[in-house]
C-alpha cells in the first residue's frame, strides 16, 4: 500500500531517494521491461515526484543507482578471507573453495540476472562500464591473495578478469535457472583451481 501524503513529507530527500533506489531493485528483480509507472507504484510515490528526481532519464539513472549499490557490496562478502599465503595445496584449494562461495553468495544477493547478462547494457551503458571496472578491482584484489607462484602483474590480472567473464556467464545461467548453485560451484572451483594452480602460475614464472 502506498504511503500517505503526509507521511511521504516527513522523510528527507535522501531517505525517499533511497527507498525509490531499493523499489527500482525489487521490480528491476522481477522485470528488466519495467517502466517509470512501475517504479512509481513499488515506491509508493508519484510519476512526477520520479520525474523531479532523476530528470532527463528516469529509468537510467535508476538502473545505474541499483548496479552501484550492489558492486559497492562486493568488499562484505570477501571480507574476513585470508590474505596470508596458504602453506599447502589443501589450503589453497580451501581458500578457493571458500572465494567462490563468496562470491555465489554475491551473485544470488543481486536484484535478478539483468546485471549479468545483455538486459545490462540494454538498460545503461554506464552499468557496463560500471561493471568492468568492479570486474577489473577484484582481479586485482584475487591477484594479490598471495596464493603460491603468484605475481600480482598485469598479465596474471588480464588472465583473472577473462576467467571473471566466464564466471559472469555462468551466474547468468546460474539466475535465469539453467544451472543449480551446486552445478555452478562445481564448475567455478574447477575453473579457479586451473586458474591459480596452473594458469596463472605459468604465466608468472
Amino acid at each position: 500500500m502506498a504511503e500517505s501524503y503526509e507521511g511521504r513529507q516527513r522523510l528527507s530527500p535522501e531517505l525517499r531517494q533511497k527507498l525509490i533506489v531499493e523499489a527500482a531493485s525489487r521490480v528491476l528483480a522481477r522485470n528488466p521491461d519495467w517502466t517509470v509507472e512501475d517504479v512509481a507504484e513499488e515506491a509508493g510515490v508519484s510519476d512526477k515526484l520520479l520525474y523531479l528526481y532523476y530528470p532527463g532519464g528516469v529509468l537510467e539513472k535508476l538502473v545505474e543507482a541499483v548496479a552501484a549499490d550492489f558492486v559497492a557490496g562486493v568488499p562484505r562478502f570477501f571480507a574476513g578471507i585470508s590474505v596470508d599465503p596458504p602453506q599447502t595445496q589443501d589450503e589453497l584449494k580451501q581458500r578457493i573453495d571458500l572465494v567462490v562461495d563468496r562470491a555465489l553468495d554475491w551473485v544470488e544477493f543481486v536484484p535478478g540476472a539483468w546485471m549479468f547478462g545483455p538486459e545490462r547494457d540494454r538498460l545503461s551503458s554506464e552499468v557496463g562500464k560500471l561493471w568492468a571496472e568492479s570486474q577489473r578491482s577484484i582481479a586485482a584484489m584475487l591477484a594479490g591473495l598471495k596464493l603460491p607462484g603468484l605475481r600480482n602483474t598485469a598479465a596474471v590480472r588480464s588472465l583473472i578478469h577473462s576467467e571473471l567473464r566466464a564466471f559472469e556467464a555462468l551466474a547468468y545461467d546460474l539466475r535465469t535457472g539453467v544451472l543449480k548453485r551446486s552445478q555452478m560451484k562445481k564448475m567455478a572451483t574447477a575453473r579457479f583451481e586451473f586458474l591459480f594452480t596452473t594458469a596463472a602460475p605459468a604465466i608468472s614464472s
